[in-house]
């Protein structure tokens, strides 16, 4: 707030008061009295503001606080990322994941691999344990570097991955289930059989995604048939037009053709006739 001082040797007695009867700036600075010899004004409540600037490098940057604050304000999301050596211990906020078996299906190939063994204590542990199960697939950090993916490599048999009997592995991690329709089929098939309700509800949405992704292929495969029967129609225009010109150019008048074929038919027949006119002699007449 603010303080106003009577600075003289001798107080003068001042005093504050509004300048109009519409007026209220020293009430509402809470400094409308007298000065005897300080008048103590009211509290203002002013708003904290303040920056942060680098020194150096892009700390404030990266943690989302490189700005101008008034009080509080709020970082962007840090999205931690994995590496191969976190421990597995610390993941889900530091609890951990209850590890055990899973099992792997490519095909008619099935692999079990124990993630919650011993030896497996690093992200790294973890991704070398699929990677070495003797399946063609590849296990590793997702884009965003947040979890895990595995990859099929076999573009001729289905991947699924599913826990052993009552585990939630895969369910934590986020790899249950499978890559492609005809596995998802498979595994909510089991899953049912089960009583699996969580599995269930995880792979709807999956299959929802499926089915639309199968309606777009239908789609694109739809319009690209239809294209190729626009393009064989004109295939066909084409043709049509082409013997037509061909045969203007190349075809024979049949009119004409027929009555030059008359006129020289008769031609010959009428040589044919002065000829024996005019030639008597037969073969017995050249063998005399």
């Amino acid at each position: 707030g603010l303080d106003i001082i009577d600075a003289n040797g001798v107080p003068l007695g001042l005093s504050v008061v509004e300048n109009g009867a519409r007026s209220s700036t020293a009430a509402t600075l809470g400094i409308a009295g007298s000065i005897d010899p300080t008048l103590n004004g009211s509290d203002l409540n002013p708003q904290l503001s303040f920056k942060v600037e680098e020194i150096s490098g892009t700390t404030a940057a990266d943690l989302g606080i490189l700005s101008e604050f008034s009080i509080d304000h709020i970082g962007h999301d840090l999205n931690p990322r994995l590496t191969l050596d976190t421990p597995v211990s610390v993941l889900n906020s530091g609890v951990g994941f209850g590890m055990g078996e899973i099992v792997i299906n490519l095909g008619r190939t099935t692999r079990t691999v124990d993630l919650g063994a011993p030896s497996i204590s690093t992200v790294q542990d973890m991704l070398d344990a699929f990677n070495n199960s003797g399946l063609d697939i590849t296990a590793s950090l997702n884009a965003d570097g947040t979890g895990i993916q595995i990859q099929n490599n076999d573009p001729y048999a289905s991947l699924t991955i599913e826990d052993v009997g009552d585990g939630n592995t895969t369910k934590a991690l986020g790899i249950y289930g499978s890559s492609d329709m005809m596995g998802t089929l498979q595994v909510l098939s089991n899953a049912l059989k089960n009583d699996d309700q969580d599995g269930v509800s995880r792979l709807l949405a999956n299959i929802e995604d499926s089915r639309l992704n199968l309606l777009s292929q239908r789609a694109k495969v739809g319009a690209q048939g239809i294209r190729l029967e626009e393009t064989s129609s004109r295939l066909i225009d084409l043709e049509f037009t082409l013997t037509e010109r061909l045969s203007e150019v190349e075809d024979a008048d049949l009119a004409k053709a027929i009555t030059d074929l008359s006129t020289y038919e008769n031609n010959y027949t009428a040589s044919l006739i002065a000829s024996s006119s005019i030639i008597q002699q037969s073969l017995l007449d050249f063998l005399r």
